[in-house]
């Protein structure tokens, strides 16, 4: 959000914090269930990477 304050580049912190300011609640939890989705995806990627790359992981 901070990026997108300085820069004047609208995003989802800002669309977020418009919508839980105008209370339109099915947005932020749209918007939250997104960035949650994009985290845990993100997370499993580097998992599935760090398996591939470290040796000392595999089974052997």
């Amino acid at each position: 959000m901070f990026v997108e304050y300085i820069f004047s580049y609208p995003g989802a912190g800002f669309t977020l914090q418009q919508a839980v300011l105008g209370n339109d609640y099915a947005l932020a939890q749209a918007i939250l269930v997104v960035l949650s989705v994009c985290v845990i995806a993100a997370n499993l990627l580097m998992d599935l990477l760090n398996l591939v790359l470290d040796p000392r992981l595999r089974t052997g």
